[in-house]
């Protein structure tokens, strides 16, 4: 009876664990059974791991350590600053960084025509992106291949040309039919990579000075495009300190401008009787232009006044 209880105890066992632990993986996926491939986020166990992981090896290419190292690596990579603006989380973005998924295969046959399994896997089995911010490599250890599939988010920051510069130096080794070389290539290009992620990434043969110089740069154009914008904004002569023009309200009459400098406008015709040196002499508006009187001697003045008295019978 003990035999019989412990028998069925281990069938159960054996069926529970059968889903994960205990089913058979394809060695060499295809367009038709690639549906087959589990996804380190949902079926852990299939991967090859023990929890959630970023690394898929359901053929166990590489060792439980080297898949923890290179896990270590995507997961600080997960910790990076949130790349989605308004939809990153509101109470915390130290675990909502950029997506990067490991996926590996001992052989993978490509029968031509179909999507590439990098970027088929990452639209279909990556479900954790909120705005393109994932990406997917794929390593193909038949052919010694990576691949790389990136959401619009995560190809702004990992562009082409940053990937291929920072896989350069690795290049060898992630071509190698060595296992361990194999490793070693990807886990230098992933930690590289994170560094890209994490704004730390320096391009070789770029120096701190440059870095400094590109960013004063920077500073300088942005002052001077804030300033033509304030500038046409507002008023150009007043933001450079210069007096604005007069409105047109204000502005003096032509006669006032001519009398105020002394001239006669060009529009008034020149008294007859006066001439000047070339048409141009000073006038004064103001003043009585008509002769003055002649004066009169004191010895005529005296001798009239006798006359005008000698008449009204008076003496002077």
């Amino acid at each position: 009876m003990i035999r019989v209880r412990l028998f069925v105890g281990v069938l159960l066992l054996a069926c529970l664990l059968g889903g994960s632990l205990g089913q058979t993986l394809p060695t060499v996926w295809d367009v038709q059974n690639r549906e087959q491939y589990p996804s380190p986020r949902d079926d852990f166990a299939a991967c090859g791991r023990s929890n959630y992981s970023w690394v898929c090896d359901p053929n166990r290419m590489f060792s439980r350590e080297q898949v923890e190292e290179l896990n270590t690596i995507l997961d600080g990579i997960h910790k990076s600053s949130c790349p989605c603006g308004i939809r990153c989380p509101t109470s915390s973005t130290n675990d909502n960084g950029f997506i990067v998924i490991l996926a590996v295969v001992e052989n993978y046959s490509y029968r031509g025509g179909e999507e590439e399994f990098a970027r088929w896997y990452r639209e279909h089995k990556q479900t954790d992106a909120r705005c393109g911010e994932d990406a997917v490599i794929f390593y193909d250890f038949s052919i010694n291949r990576m691949t790389i599939s990136t959401g619009l988010r995560n190809f702004q920051t990992l562009t082409d040309s940053i990937t291929e510069t920072i896989r350069a130096p690795y290049d060898a080794k992630i071509k190698s039919q060595n296992r361990d070389e194999v490793f070693e290539g990807l886990k230098g290009f992933l930690g590289v990579a994170s560094k890209v992620y994490h704004g730390t990434y320096t391009p070789p043969g770029l120096k701190v000075w440059a870095h400094l110089l590109i960013a004063a740069l920077a500073s300088l154009g942005f002052i001077f495009m804030a300033s033509i914008l304030f500038c046409f904004c507002t008023s150009c002569k007043t933001f450079w300190g210069e007096k604005p023009a007069p409105a047109l309200d204000e502005m003096p009459a032509e006669e006032e401008l001519g009398k105020s400098a002394g001239r006669v406008p060009f529009y008034h015709i020149m008294p007859s009787g006066i001439k000047g040196d070339d048409g141009d002499n000073l006038i004064d508006p103001d003043v009585d232009s008509s002769p003055t009187a002649q004066e009169m001697p004191a010895d005529d003045f005296a001798m009239m006044s006798k006359v005008a008295a000698g008449r009204k019978g008076r003496r002077v």
